[in-house]
């Protein structure tokens, strides 16, 4: 057996190692979403209608993550506040019922960002409920 071709051997070896551990060494760790919370967001609820429903009993999580219930609410109607201590996988939600036929918009707005919109639309009772969850 050559011994400068196992030297050379297991030199190109040892150098290939070291560069993929040089290498693995410069990745970024990966973002843990938990670093972000708990935290303090701005939160906004609206609801209208696109077809002329002037009222709507109407719930929602609030700034305390109890739920409020409004009967009988004016249409369009918004709320917003400010929520703290958020957690992770917090979810956040909004619901909308009204007795007559047509078309409800519902949209959950985070900071700023309308984060979650849907239309619901019925031929007699319009319901409809939309989620957000922070993750």
């Amino acid at each position: 057996m050559n011994l400068t071709f196992t030297k050379k051997y297991l030199g190109g070896i040892f150098v290939f190692f070291a560069a993929v551990a040089l290498l693995a060494s410069c990745k970024k760790d990966p973002v843990n979403p938990l670093n972000n919370y708990p935290k303090d967001v701005n939160i906004e609820y609206r609801v209208k209608s696109t077809t002329g429903i002037t009222k709507a009993d109407i719930m929602f999580d609030n700034q305390t993550g109890g739920q409020t219930s409004l009967d009988e609410q004016a249409l369009p109607y918004s709320v917003k506040f400010r929520r703290t201590g958020v957690t992770y996988a917090t979810t956040i939600g909004l619901g909308a019922s009204t007795d007559f036929a047509g078309t409800v918009v519902l949209e959950i707005v985070v900071d700023d960002k309308v984060v979650k919109t849907e239309t619901f639309t019925a031929t007699s009772v319009v319901r409809g409920t939309i989620a957000y969850g922070f993750n």
